[in-house]
């Protein structure tokens, strides 16, 4: 266990003077809710996700100590992509189901000209039926290859970055 305290340390601490380094005083507001029907009080210039893997990880779980630690009600049954329903055809259907009610939502409170980025193991492709049937377009994608996790699994995946706006 020590390794990784002191591993995690270190990368905390680079990342902390990182980030020191390029920080602004902007406003940013933290929602907690269900995406799907959350209500903003104001327009934003946008969002920043990365929301659940269909299947692959027991979240809820995972961040048990911060719910807790917050008083924050854990509400497991909302989860969209929820690990315990599986990665089968019937489990991707709903997540894009719950993906396309979240984006639609959001989008009313997006500025014409903002965006919204999403960081996604879209491993099944569905980002570009959920962006459309959601009334965005991807304007541009990375893809970034994860290497090092707090998981002890480490074997590589790859997660895509994908920048949307609102279609005209």
């Amino acid at each position: 266990c020590l390794k990784f305290l002191i591993r995690y340390s270190y990368d905390t601490v680079k990342r902390i003077e990182e980030f020191s380094k390029i920080r602004t005083y902007s406003k940013v507001k933290i929602v907690h809710g269900d995406i799907r029907n959350v209500k903003l009080d104001e327009e934003v210039d946008g969002v920043f996700t990365s929301p659940p893997y269909v299947g692959i990880i027991d979240y809820h779980d995972q961040h048990k100590y911060a719910y807790e630690l917050f008083e924050i009600p854990m509400n497991e049954d909302k989860e969209i992509g929820a690990k315990s329903n599986g990665f089968n055809g019937k489990s991707k259907e709903m997540y894009k189901i719950d993906m396309i009610k979240a984006l639609v939502n959001i989008s009313r409170f997006i500025k014409s000209n903002g965006k919204i980025f999403i960081v996604a193991n879209d491993r099944s492709n569905l980002f570009p039926e959920i962006a459309e049937k959601s009334g965005l377009k991807i304007e541009k994608r990375w893809e970034r290859t994860v290497t090092r996790r707090t998981s002890m699994e480490t074997k590589p995946y790859s997660e895509t970055v994908f920048m949307m706006m609102k279609s005209n």
